[in-house]
């Protein structure tokens, strides 16, 4: 009469198997994060108008549209834009339709405000003229 001991042996072994199968769906997926959203301030110092501010993830080649939508940056004006916070590439362009890609920006961390002046944009040849 060892039956009814190996029974409940079977049992409990198909009631753990099942149990630790079942647990992985069990588990609920972790939520999804929304991507972070900072302001990012551009201040003009330069004697150039900025026609349009372009953004993209580090390194990719996915231009925003322009961030400023035909409101020029002048001389001396500040612009506050909402931005995903993470590492971009800003590209500007001039009235000319010259481009100035600056690359590495962090625009909600250390570069959450970038002070454009003729020194800042030296190394984009013709930008502004």
């Amino acid at each position: 009469m060892n039956v009814p001991v190996v029974r409940p042996l079977l049992f409990a072994a198909a009631f753990g198997l099942l149990a630790a199968a079942a647990a992985p769906l069990a588990r609920s997926a972790p939520p999804v994060k929304e991507p972070k959203r900072g302001e990012f301030t551009i201040v003009n110092k330069t004697e150039w108008t900025i026609q349009g501010i372009l953004i993209t993830a580090a390194e990719e080649d996915q231009w925003s549209a322009n961030l400023i939508k035909g409101k020029p940056l002048a001389k001396g004006a500040t612009v506050k834009l909402k931005v995903l916070c993470e590492e971009s590439d800003v590209r500007l362009v001039d009235a000319s339709g010259k481009t100035c890609t600056s690359e590495s920006m962090y625009p909600c961390e250390r570069h959450a405000t970038w002070t454009l002046t003729p020194q800042e944009l030296a190394g984009c040849k013709g930008f502004g003229r």
